[in-house]
């Protein structure tokens, strides 16, 4: 029975991940010249043949970092983080309150848990404020505060 809870619970938390996270896609423009194609035989539709230009072959790669500063890059990444972090805040609640349910009366163990379950908490509050704690920590050793 607990086996089964915890691969649920597991099961529950790989979902909600795959769920939350994004791909981000990013295009590389290649322009290749003037693309030609010669149907001069039959086996040309298999294959079609393509006169190049080489002298006008470029190819563009954008940047595929979007952000400009350090500050965004780390906003970001603070961002990803409380979208990981919320279905593993989740995960480990749950598991808490299971190991409440079979206690069994036992005291230490229900005190256990409930200290899981007040550090899990604590955890989302320091996550919470973490961009605000990183912009203190930047405008204190920058001096504009």
């Amino acid at each position: 029975m607990k086996k089964i809870f915890i691969l649920s619970l597991i099961l529950v938390l790989i979902i909600s991940c795959v769920g939350v996270v994004r791909a981000n896609e990013y295009k590389v423009a290649v322009n290749m010249g003037s693309e030609s194609v010669d149907y001069s035989n039959d086996n040309s539709k298999l294959a079609p043949q393509f006169n190049k230009d080489i002298s006008d072959t470029s190819l563009e790669l954008p940047n595929p970092v979007k952000d400009k500063t350090i500050m965004d890059v780390v906003n970001r990444l603070l961002g990803y983080l409380l979208i990981f972090s919320l279905p593993v805040a989740v995960f480990f609640i749950m598991l808490a309150g299971y190991n409440i349910m079979v206690a069994q009366g036992d005291a230490a163990k229900v005190k256990k848990a409930w200290d899981m379950i007040r550090n899990v908490l604590i955890g989302l509050v320091i996550i919470f404020l973490s961009k605000t704690i990183v912009w203190l920590i930047v405008n204190i050793l920058s001096g504009e505060m």
